[in-house]
């Protein structure tokens, strides 16, 4: 599996908004990670239809983070950009795997599903507060 640069510029994004703590604006940010200001609008509208972000409008307006950074997590964001996450399609639950009839319990079934909420549980553990404690200074 791999993210996509979407995802990654997401979290930086975010990141970005948990770091200065206040509001920003999208050129601001933009600079700051080193995204496109068009992709960097893109990603803001998606985190805040989401909820992770709002925005304000005015002089002073700009982006920040509808939520305290320990109550964001990385697959939070990345499922926001991404969709859900599956490792494999027979980790999906709508999937309707065509060896089924021949194997109900497919070893492999079974490992993917496993692994895909191991994946999950590790994105989801982590938040923007942990990643900020783990900076360099």
């Amino acid at each position: 599996m791999r993210l996509t640069n979407e995802s990654d510029y997401a979290l930086r994004i975010a990141n970005e908004l948990a770091v200065i703590g206040t509001v920003a604006s999208a050129k601001d940010l933009s600079e700051r990670t080193g995204v496109t200001i068009r992709f960097a609008l893109k990603i803001l509208r998606k985190l805040s239809l989401a909820g992770i972000v709002d925005s304000k409008k005015g002089a002073q307006g700009g982006y920040y983070l509808k939520k305290a950074p320990s109550e964001v997590s990385v697959g939070e964001i990345v499922e926001t950009i991404e969709g859900p996450i599956h490792v494999s399609n027979c980790s999906r639950e709508d999937y309707l795997c065509p060896r089924s009839v021949a194997e109900p319990e497919c070893r492999f079934h079974r490992y993917f599903c496993e692994l895909n909420d191991r994946l999950r549980q590790e994105l989801y553990s982590v938040t923007l507060s942990s990643l900020l404690e783990n900076e360099p200074k």
